[in-house]
C-alpha cells in the first residue's frame, strides 16, 4: 500500500468527459482510486483535496488527450482561463473536455486540439454551461 506521507489516493469516477460534443453521465459511481505522489501533485499545481479522475473519450483533443485516457481534474480550478483545458458540463449535452479560448470579438469558445478543425470545429458556450475543473494531467502517451 502506498505511504500516506508520500502519496495521495485520488478518487476515480465512472464519468466520462467527451472530447467532442458531450458525454451524458446520468449515473456516476466511485470506481476506486489512483495513488499519486504528493510532490507530483504539488508540481502540477493540483489541490489534492479537490482532485478527481475520469475517462476521456473521443479524439477531438488529440494529440493533447487521447481517447480512453485517464484525466486528472482539479475541481478547485473552475474559473475560465484562456489556453487551459477544462472539463465543462454543457447544458443538455453532457460533459466535454476542451481548451478555452477567446475569439477576435472577445467571446469565449471551446477549442479542440485536433488539427482537423473542420471535423472538430469550435463550440460556443451556452449560458447554463458550468466549468467542473481544470484538466491537469492525462495518463497515457502524450500530455498536456
Amino acid at each position: 500500500a502506498p505511504s500516506e506521507e508520500k502519496f495521495v489516493i485520488v478518487n476515480y469516477y465512472t464519468a466520462k468527459g467527451e472530447c467532442g460534443s458531450g458525454e451524458l453521465n446520468d449515473f456516476v459511481e466511485l470506481r476506486g482510486g489512483m495513488a499519486f505522489p504528493k510532490d507530483m501533485l504539488i508540481s502540477l499545481g493540483v489541490n489534492a483535496d479537490f482532485a478527481a479522475i475520469i475517462k476521456a473519450s473521443g479524439d477531438s483533443m488529440t494529440p493533447t488527450i487521447f481517447n480512453n485516457s485517464d484525466v486528472l481534474i482539479d475541481t478547485s480550478k473552475s474559473s475560465a482561463e484562456e489556453g487551459k483545458v477544462f472539463a465543462i458540463e454543457r447544458a443538455g449535452n453532457g460533459l466535454v473536455i476542451k481548451r478555452l479560448k477567446i475569439d477576435k470579438n472577445g467571446d469565449w469558445y471551446y477549442h479542440s486540439d485536433n488539427p482537423d478543425q473542420i471535423k472538430h470545429n469550435p463550440m460556443y458556450p451556452l449560458s447554463e454551461d458550468r466549468i467542473i475543473g481544470q484538466v491537469m494531467w492525462q495518463g497515457g502517451a502524450g500530455g498536456l
